[in-house]
């Protein structure tokens, strides 16, 4: 599925091998990156096709040490056409401003702690990274069906043996790696997406509304909403395995929810409806 931020890395040579490896992590979260080391080839002008690249790109990452030749490095960043969408990448520990560095841009210190949660968080801040897939005759004030680009990654699948008020079918824990990244949808199929769709709404009893939650529909139903939804052309879509939902879910935490242990139920009410806080009964409007 299109959709993918594209990112130019630009650099001086002498910093070829920490780059490459920044490189290789942006693929792994998802984002089409262009750097010379694999995009050139033979015969080609390496500061035009940068240059070339830096102007198609959604946006650029200017890596940056202390051996840097900044000359060259200013160059390429003043052709970048919204400044806005530039983050530098300080390799080293270094203190100074850099001569093309403004408040249109920001500095990221790789060796700093939590500085590849930093640079995602800036990637994601630049570009949303979310896709809406059109759907025909979905009306305007309603909620899209929205795509969440998730990065690829791995995490402990399931519960601890310790854990309080876990089932037995979560044991045992386990590893799960996500080899690549993947969309998922940020909001559960609304009535109004299925009816567009799939012709009828079968969601008349426990909440009715455009953007409520749909339900009385079976696996075999969703099944026939996703064929549909395949014939529109806007991509290929598929169920999520259990383990893509769980990794999604938990969001990169390791706690009993994402929020926390939560040992007591006394912060739920805050994150998700249940008994304890839905009254009236029934569902509840999505996001």
């Amino acid at each position: 599925m299109a959709g993918y931020p594209s990112v130019c890395v630009v650099y001086d040579r002498v910093d070829k091998k920490r780059v490459n490896n920044i490189s290789r992590f942006l693929h792994v979260y998802g984002c089409d990156v262009w750097i010379d080391e694999k995009r050139l080839l033979p015969g080609m002008n390496r500061k035009e096709e940068t240059q070339k690249a830096i102007r198609e790109a959604d946006f650029a990452i200017v890596c940056i040490s202390s051996k840097s030749n900044r000359a060259e490095l200013k160059d390429y960043t003043l052709l970048i056409p919204n400044r806005k969408k530039t983050i530098i990448l300080c390799l080293d520990n270094i203190d100074e401003l850099f001569p093309f560095e403004n408040e249109m841009e920001q500095r990221i210190d790789w060796k700093r702690d939590k500085a590849k949660r930093k640079l995602l968080d800036a990637i994601q801040y630049r570009q949303r990274i979310n896709l809406i897939i059109p759907l025909p005759n979905l009306e305007l004030d309603v909620k899209p069906l929205e795509m969440v680009l998730i990065p690829a990654g791995d995490f402990m699948m399931g519960s601890p043996d310790n854990e309080k008020d876990k089932y037995n079918n979560e044991r045992p824990q386990h590893k799960v790696i996500i080899s690549n990244p993947f969309y998922l949808g940020k909001y559960e199929v609304t009535p109004a997406q299925w009816q567009v769709v799939m012709g009828n709404n079968p969601a008349k009893d426990y909440g009715v509304g455009n953007d409520y939650p749909v339900y009385n529909v079976s696996w075999n139903d969703c099944q026939e909403f996703i064929k549909k939804l395949n014939q529109l052309g806007q991509g290929t879509f598929r169920l999520p395995t259990e383990a893509e939902w769980e990794y999604a879910c938990r969001a990169g935490t390791t706690t009993r929810f994402f929020w926390g242990n939560d040992l007591n139920y006394t912060e739920i009410k805050d994150y998700a409806w249940y008994d304890g806080n839905n009254n009236p009964r029934g569902t509840k409007e999505v996001g």
